[in-house]
């Protein structure tokens, strides 16, 4: 199960990395991704997605969110809880 916000400070994080995402970078988009961990990834932009997950009567109980990048190696999923930073560095085709 995906790692989810537990704090309205990660809920910012997941919003604002998302906003982000969903106006510049698109499938395709060369990126890479430093994390908090300290580790920088390069790849293109397989997909992202964020979300909220709902109880039956509309109430917001966890918010989410993920990019996932095609490497020279492999594909990663990267939560955006760990994302520090992103730079966009060109488009491929798809």
């Amino acid at each position: 199960m995906r790692r989810q916000a537990t704090s309205p400070l990660e809920i910012e994080q997941i919003q604002r990395i998302s906003a982000m995402l969903g106006v510049t970078i698109v499938a395709g988009t060369m990126v890479t991704v430093a994390t908090a961990d300290g580790l920088k990834r390069s790849g293109k932009v397989v997909s992202h997605q964020a979300g909220s997950r709902l109880t039956k009567h509309g109430k917001v109980t966890a918010h989410y969110g993920s990019i996932e990048l095609s490497t020279d190696t492999r594909t990663v999923e990267i939560n955006y809880l760990d994302i520090v930073w992103i730079a966009h560095t060109g488009r491929t085709g798809l």
